[in-house]
């Protein structure tokens, strides 16, 4: 039996917002606790030259909801990265599961071996197919976004384990 393109993408998609969902109240919880200014972890970085950790977020759902778009066919949406708050960045990713929630399987499965173009930052552009889209490049990216938000908080502190991470990905067998 072989796995559909929406059943390779949509469920990890929608397992990758439920962690950032967990970093987001632990770390919420983490500041009050603490008794310090959240923009202290929202501005938080491993590194100088990387982004922080609410961008971290905002480019998780990006790719989230806007990979989730390309999938079925369509132009992505857009969002503006203007959140400033835990509240805003946790209201941003639920909208986004929403959004995934809402994906059409038909429609995703039936791009798994059409070929689409992406812009790569400004001039360069890469043809995809939905199924190479989504394993080489939507995936890994949204991954690597989601361990970079957990890998700032776990740096500043705030108690997260590889449950936190792993806990919406495991599921019991299905029948």
């Amino acid at each position: 039996m072989s796995l559909s393109l929406y059943e390779i993408s949509v469920p990890s998609i929608r397992a990758a917002l439920g962690s950032l969902s967990t970093f987001l109240e632990k770390a919420e919880a983490h500041v009050a606790e603490q008794g310090y200014a959240p923009a202290g972890l929202l501005d938080a970085r491993l590194f100088p030259d990387m982004f922080p950790f609410a961008s971290q977020i905002q480019m998780a759902t990006d790719l989230a909801r806007r990979g989730v778009d390309r999938l079925e066919g369509k132009e992505p949406s857009r969002a503006d990265d203007v959140e400033a708050s835990f509240a805003e960045l946790k209201a941003r990713v639920a909208y986004t599961a929403e959004r995934v929630e809402a994906a059409q399987q038909a429609l995703i499965d039936d791009t798994a071996d059409k070929r689409f173009e992406v812009r790569m930052g400004r001039e360069d552009t890469r043809e995809f197919t939905g199924r190479s889209y989504a394993t080489g490049f939507l995936l890994p990216n949204i991954f690597f976004h989601v361990v970079t938000a957990y890998n700032i908080l776990r740096h500043n502190g705030v108690r997260l384990g590889k449950r936190d991470y792993l806990a919406p990905f495991v599921k019991a067998p299905q029948a």
